[in-house]
């Protein structure tokens, strides 16, 4: 057995703390496995007369109960684990034989510029005019995703684009032929450092051009619509005041691997149970992972703030 298998086990095996169930089986099973204090005290009370809880088989009914709870756990735990999604690089996720418009071209592209966009926002130069954090110095890790990231995600933009010019409205050539230049001289820099790219600055109007295209091409996507009224059914039935669905499944439903909501609590004591639940079935139901942003009631104001500040949401 290899160390990778090894790891395999232990996470298959190691107990999920959120599953009340299990803990609960567990807990009522123990008592059985031997005869609690309380019992014995009875049962010298009451002399001749012997009382048990449920009868001669109370160990045999405890292990079969704690058994049970353990396969329970066991099975949930390889049901997560079995829909868990590889963290791939945006570039390899390309679906080329998708592309037939604008709108699929554009879902395509997306993905792979956020990824840019992410990067370069955690490791890149902040010597930006706008930036009012510590100036970043240490340029490294910078350096080394320009060339292992940044340029295969660029390649794969550029070959997008070059593939599908065809599909482009004739008022966004422009701006994506400035992408395209950019990418070019933006590789050239890579190889040569000295070299100055400062003239082909990557054209920021495009990422709300791509981004305003997707939303409009996902409203009718029928994977989308499902998932959003399955959603609203099941916080309707929960502990939920109401709830958002926002993030990249409103852009490209058909390649997403997960979903991020919103909810504000009704109910702080059992909303946490919910929500765990909640996600679970997701997993199980479309295979994607679910990421709740929960508010509880007493931060109205914080909820709101937080759902105004994502533009692009829907209502569950």
């Amino acid at each position: 057995m290899n160390w990778n298998n090894f790891i395999d086990i232990v996470k298959l095996l190691r107990p999920q703390y959120y599953n009340r169930i299990t803990w609960l089986l567990i807990t009522a099973a123990v008592p059985l496995l031997t005869t609690p204090l309380w019992i014995d005290i009875v049962n010298i009370i009451l002399g001749e007369i012997k009382i048990g809880i449920i009868g001669r088989y109370d160990s045999l009914i405890g292990v079969a109960v704690i058994i049970i709870a353990l396969i329970y756990n066991t099975v949930h735990k390889y049901i997560v684990l079995r829909y868990e999604t590889p963290n791939e690089p945006a570039y390899k996720k390309i679906k080329q034989n998708n592309i037939h418009d604008f709108g699929a071209l554009c879902q395509q592209l997306l993905p792979i510029i956020r990824d840019n966009e992410y990067i370069f926002k955690n490791c890149g130069p902040n010597s930006n005019a706008t930036e009012v954090g510590e100036l970043r110095t240490d340029l490294t890790v910078w350096n080394n995703l320009k060339k292992d990231s940044i340029i295969p995600n660029n390649n794969a933009i550029k070959n997008l684009i070059e593939q599908n010019k065809d599909l482009i409205p004739n008022q966004y050539q422009d701006i994506f032929n400035k992408l395209i230049l950019h990418i070019k001289a933006f590789d050239m820099h890579v190889k040569n450092p000295n070299f100055d790219y400062t003239q082909h600055q990557f054209p920021k109007d495009i990422s709300e051009i791509i981004t305003r295209t997707c939303y409009n091409y996902a409203k009718d996507n029928k994977r989308l619509k499902h998932i959003q009224r399955w959603l609203s059914k099941k916080i309707k039935s929960s502990h939920i005041e109401n709830g958002f669905l926002i993030g990249s499944i409103l852009l490209y439903p058909q390649e997403a691997k997960d979903a991020d909501i919103v909810l504000l609590s009704k109910d702080d004591n059992k909303s946490i149970d919910s929500v765990n639940a909640l996600k679970f079935d997701f997993k199980i139901k479309f295979k994607l992972n679910l990421h709740v942003t929960l508010f509880d009631s007493k931060n109205n104001a914080e909820y709101n703030s937080f759902v105004d500040k994502n533009i692009i949401k829907k209502v569950l």
